[in-house]
């Protein structure tokens, strides 16, 4: 898949022997497009408004690689026939497991001088089948030791999912949250199963390749548990603070300009004032990293980076080089939170392949309208991973007042925004709570909810068949006049139309589509309801523009023409 991203600001312009020249360019679309690299070309063209068209001689683009993974790459682009101003080509898009990141710049030969032009084009290519991932969150406290796992894996991949994440697997501290670690080197004992890191490691990627499920490993680099012996042998790895309880900076995060903190954590300082502490301390954590990313690549998956946007950007650049040249295939994925503008630049450089979303986080129906269409505005430059919950968030009751609010949620997160799906363990239990993450560990004995299993079956089922349709960003056509409890949009892709139709209120509603031309006139390929069993009691909704369309409570509808 390629992703062609503009930059937020254009980098200064390289010296010329005349004026700077504007330019015009696209990807075959205004906005930036993805292309599969199975096609093996991208189309180009660049247009150059000149006064004197005629005296414009050969284009030439050239592709820099960010990480030298490949030599610079030059193409010379053809005249347009029919507009002397532009000028396009077929580029073939360079192989490599690690994909490519990397820079496009132009040059132009006049009949006297030669100039740059000014600007560049970013473009990542990633992992072709980076689409295709559908990620079941697995809480390991809860699953017992690997010694039960195999149940477990067998039910993620019989409700659909191809890839699981784990969270930390490493010993944790006397809080017991798997995201405060005591020792990067040792597995927890009680998931362990008796076996040493390296046993453990086999046998976790023998079960993930039983299922055909990719790994995705949660890495936690940027604190430790509070009570870590390394606070005790390296203290000059820690961040000082005296008015701690430690001595030792904790680790938190910022919501507007209030910092909140982990009180069971102790900050890393990256950059202890001895240079040989700071090597020690990076190439430690490295092989944290490194060990967790062996089992991820040999799976097809890849690594999570928990709380990316505290983690020092010198380190994660330098983390990021270490693990492309020993996993090049290795898939990227972060938790970080920032203005889009800061996160692209990052994820660009860091060659992070997609990073999480929080679609929870929105309760009612008007910001979650807005924060659809947010993400597909930013989508062509931030690859996201829009999930259905997450490991910490709360019961569906809490989050959205009832369990039956989640099913429009699957219609909107599946098929409206886009990037990749999932959910978290537990979600597809009939449970009075959420299964919490932190604690002892105690494997649960749980009850299904078969319609909301199916419900989730169902959903795989069909992203399967739509990867490209139902995760890239597309042309979005809203339906319903704003309405406050409802959602109906179009969704139009080159590989299908969509179409999504999500109540959220616990009582019925008629809603009037907003008249669409591009709506489809012929009959849907596909008719999915949400839940499944809605069916047999509601008609299905009209396919013309203008219909009105009968939605009963908590419930959704998702039309697709291929």
């Amino acid at each position: 898949m390629v992703r062609m991203n503009l930059p937020p600001q254009a980098p200064e312009p390289a010296p010329s022997r005349i004026s700077p020249v504007p330019v015009r360019t696209s990807w075959d679309h205004v906005r930036p497009i993805r292309i599969a690299p199975r096609h093996e070309h991208f189309h180009c063209w660049v247009e150059i408004e000149h006064s004197r068209p005629e005296t414009i001689g050969d284009v030439v683009l050239t592709l820099y690689e960010i990480d030298a993974l490949l030599p610079p790459q030059s193409i010379r682009l053809q005249v347009d026939s029919q507009n002397p101003r532009r000028f396009t080509a077929a580029w073939p898009i360079p192989p490599h497991p690690a994909g490519f990141n990397g820079y496009l710049s132009w040059q132009s030969l006049d009949s006297e001088q030669t100039f740059t032009v000014p600007g560049e084009l970013r473009l990542s290519i990633v992992p072709d089948d980076l689409e295709k991932l559908r990620i079941y969150t697995m809480i390991p406290r809860a699953a017992g030791s690997i010694a039960h796992w195999d149940r477990l894996f067998h039910h993620a991949y019989e409700l659909g999912f191809n890839a699981i994440h784990l969270l930390p697997l490493n010993l944790c501290g006397s809080s017991q949250s798997p995201y405060a670690i005591q020792d990067h080197r040792l597995i927890h004992p009680e998931l362990s199963d008796h076996l040493s890191p390296d046993q453990f490691r086999t046998r976790l990627v023998e079960l993930a390749q039983q299922y055909d499920l990719r790994l995705f490993c949660d890495l936690v680099l940027n604190h430790v548990s509070c009570d870590s012996p390394l606070t005790a042998s390296s203290p000059q790895w820690f961040e000082p603070d005296s008015s701690s309880p430690t001595g030792f900076r904790q680790a938190g995060w910022w919501e507007g300009s209030h910092f909140h903190t982990w009180s069971d954590t102790a900050a890393l300082r990256f950059h202890p004032p001895v240079e040989s502490h700071r090597r020690d301390l990076w190439e430690y954590l490295a092989a944290y990293a490194e060990f967790w990313a062996s089992a991820a690549q040999a799976t097809g998956g890849g690594v999570r980076f928990d709380n990316y946007h505290a983690t020092d950007p010198h380190f994660s650049r330098w983390l990021s080089r270490r693990l492309l040249q020993r996993f090049p295939a290795l898939i990227r994925y972060s938790e970080y939170f920032a203005p889009y503008e800061i996160m692209y630049r990052r994820i660009f450089t860091d060659r992070i392949h997609i990073t999480l979303a929080t679609p929870w986080q929105h309760k009612f129906v008007p910001q979650l309208r807005d924060y659809t269409r947010h993400l597909h505005d930013y989508a062509p430059l931030l690859p996201f991973h829009t999930p259905l919950n997450s490991h910490d968030t709360g019961s569906p009751e809490r989050e959205f007042g009832s369990r039956a609010n989640l099913y429009p949620r699957i219609a909107l997160t599946a098929f409206l925004m886009p990037g990749t799906w999932g959910l978290t363990m537990g979600t597809e239990y009939d449970l009075p709570h959420a299964i919490p993450f932190r604690g002892p560990v105690q494997p649960l004995s749980l009850q299904p909810d078969p319609i909301f299993m199916s419900a989730i079956q169902q959903t795989n089922s069909v992203l399967q068949q739509f990867p490209e349709a139902t995760t890239q960003p597309g042309e979005i056509h809203w339906l319903d006049a704003g309405h406050p409890a409802v959602i109906a949009a179009l969704r139009i892709h080159e590989k299908a139309t969509i179409l999504v139709i999500a109540n959220f209120d616990s009582r019925p509603h008629s809603l009037t589509l907003t008249p669409c031309e591009r709506m489809p006139s012929r009959k849907p390929a596909l008719t999915i309801a949400c839940p499944p069993a809605a069916t047999s009691d509601n008609p299905l909704p009209p396919t013309l523009p203008g219909g009105t369309v009968e939605c009963a409570p908590n419930s959704a509808f998702v039309l697709i023409w291929p």
